[in-house]
């Protein structure tokens, strides 16, 4: 943690669900198949049901996937609409962020039927199309509800809907992830002469981050999770890694490039083209020595944008680290609750003019050990912008 302080001349005032799927794996839609039973009081990650389905949510203790809801997906570069129904209602919306159309409809009465889909999908009902990104074309997702179905309980499922290229969807690649030790930090200009590390055998500026081990770890397996849900696009050896693997993701509507260094090839047991959902296995640590590069057990995690197969540890030049993204700013050890802890005023306290506000703030994510502080009043209103620096050693 870094304590910080800093002194404004203003005064600011400051508070087991059960249920059933029925799915048909490798189509675009959810339809009566495979019987899957399930408990869990967590989000149903539902790209585990159908691998073309890259979102989790909460599903209510009453749904019965492929009979309440019924799921399809379709690649497009606009919302679109069948013209075997009537629709009643076309208004667009948000769903957490992600552009999305809520429609009610009815098949039209001279249209076939919906082959191999639930009786209710004929007749009128609602449905919402979501689109995954704004790139073009983009995957979009259709949510149909049986008519009985309480509108609370479609805006609970709705509002739980988190799909891959969400922020909030990302995951720490190794466990107790906030605790470990970073030798190498992002971007940070290694020689032999500065470098943490001994022996240094790179020059250059780094372009992701180390990730240490726990003493106890050195002799046992350290499985390695993705971040993020996306294609592993390559898995290999490389100079100076061992073993490398790479995945594709979508980071909102940015395309990105995760790569993670050192790890023992043969425990990666995906086959490049394989879909990787976010917190899932990719395999384990490479011992220290030649099938780790030669060097110490650690990971290497690195993160670009665009989808070029770029393994690079060190760039030259800044220009180059610029295509590069600092994987800590994804703070992915906390929870964005705990991130900040203010310690000085105390809640409902009085203060006055000149103000101190001290507390710690937590990871590496804020810039050359300060941050910006927003004041507001009661009503939200920007009283004036100050700078938090930390007080302790940044390292």
């Amino acid at each position: 943690m870094r304590t910080i302080g800093f002194a404004i001349g203003l005064i600011i005032v400051v508070g087991v669900i059960g249920y059933v799927f029925f799915i048909q794996k490798e189509t675009d839609q959810t339809a009566p198949g495979q019987r899957l039973e399930r408990e869990t009081t967590e989000y149903v990650e539902f790209s585990q049901l159908n691998p073309l389905f890259r979102f989790a949510a909460r599903v209510p203790e009453q749904f019965e996937i492929g009979s309440d809801l019924f799921i399809t997906s379709f690649r497009a570069s606009e919302f679109l609409t069948l013209e075997t129904v009537t629709i009643y209602r076309r208004e667009p919306t948000l769903v957490n962020g992600h552009d999305a159309v809520i429609y009610e409809i009815e098949k039209k009465a001279d249209a076939p039927r919906f082959s191999g889909q639930p009786e209710w999908r004929n007749q009128r009902h609602t449905a919402i199309d979501v689109r995954l990104s704004k790139a073009n074309p983009t995957i979009f997702y259709s949510f149909a509800f049986r008519p009985e179905i309480e509108q609370t309980v479609i805006d609970a499922f709705l509002d739980s809907l988190a799909f891959h290229n969400d922020r909030d969807s990302f995951k720490p690649p190794l466990e107790r992830f906030g605790e470990r030790i970073v030798k190498k930090r992002f971007g940070m200009y290694v020689t032999p002469q500065n470098s943490p590390v001994e022996p240094e055998f790179f020059i250059g500026y780094h372009t992701g981050v180390d990730y240490e081990i726990f003493p106890e770890e050195e002799t046992k397996d350290v499985p390695v999770f993705a971040i993020c849900g996306g294609e592993l696009r390559s898995k290999r050896s490389a100079t100076g890694y061992g073993g490398v693997a790479m995945q594709e993701c979508l980071l909102k509507d940015m395309p990105i490039t995760i790569v993670y260094g050192h790890l023992a090839l043969s425990s990666v047991e995906k086959a490049a083209g394989a879909y990787l959902i976010p917190g899932e296995t990719i395999g384990h640590l490479a011992p220290a020595g030649p099938e780790a590069g030669g060097g110490r057990k650690h990971l290497h995690l690195g993160m670009h944008r665009g989808t070029a197969l770029d393994i690079r540890g060190y760039v030259q030049t800044e220009e180059e680290l610029g295509n590069w993204l600092n994987p800590a700013s994804l703070q992915l050890q906390y929870e964005k609750a705990d991130l900040i802890r203010v310690n000085k005023p105390k809640p409902n306290g009085a203060v006055q003019s000149p103000l101190l506000v001290e507390g710690e703030a937590r990871g590496f994510w804020f810039f050359e050990a300060s941050f910006p502080i927003q004041l507001l009043d009661g009503n939200g209103k920007q009283i004036a912008i100050a700078v938090a620096q930390a007080q302790d050693e940044w390292k």
